[in-house]
């Protein structure tokens, strides 16, 4: 299992590095840009993707809005890629399409085939059991009839963007609903980011 969870991955993306055998640039990348369907200003997540493009990664979008489900073609795609990235915006509008598509039925095989799955921002928090905290942060009504269960691959949820006043209110109420529902979570900074490389964790 490879995960890289990134609280920005714009000033920390190089450090992926750990996890890869070849250069950046025979690196297969499939960016996902879904979670920002719902924003107005995408200018983020474009930003985004250009900081792959500059490293040199070889990137192809595929944005799980536009697809029904993930049929034999795109999960060959997939299975092909070596890194599968999903950039930020909104975790439950996320969540929802990953659900509809059939991701979530597909990604424990993909890990344990040592696909690279990396994420950035609140995406990170989907690899908790339960994403319900994000609501503080985030518009849950973008979707209907939510369900916040996910992946259940890491016993902490992620609340990233620490260090950003403006969130400052919002990821002090995360916290204190983690703690009273006795719910383990990290702290990340912009700068920030965890690897877990087959369970052995460097943050």
């Amino acid at each position: 299992m490879k995960l890289f969870l990134a609280s920005n991955s714009i000033y920390c993306l190089e450090n992926i590095e750990s996890l890869l055998d070849k250069p950046f640039s025979e690196t297969h990348v499939i960016f996902v840009p879904t979670a920002s369907v719902p924003s107005q200003d995408r200018s983020y997540m474009q930003a985004d993707l250009d900081n792959w493009h500059r490293l040199w990664f070889l990137v192809e979008v595929v944005c799980f809005d536009q697809i029904g489900c993930i049929d034999e073609y795109i999960l060959e795609k997939l299975e092909q890629a070596d890194i599968i990235y999903f950039s930020w915006w909104n975790t439950f509008f996320l969540l929802d399409r990953i659900k509809k598509v059939w991701f979530d039925k597909i990604a424990s095989r993909l890990l344990k085939d040592w696909t690279i799955l990396a994420w950035s921002s609140a995406w990170a928090v989907i690899m908790w059991p339960n994403v319900y905290p994000a609501h503080h942060v985030d518009d849950q009504t973008v979707v209907n009839n939510t369900n916040f269960s996910w992946l259940d691959i890491i016993d902490n949820f992620i609340i990233p963007h620490a260090d950003l006043p403006v969130l400052q209110d919002k990821l002090d109420l995360i916290k204190k609903e983690c703690e009273i529902l006795w719910i383990k979570y990290t702290i990340l900074k912009e700068n920030e980011y965890i690897i877990i490389d087959n369970f052995a964790k460097r943050i």
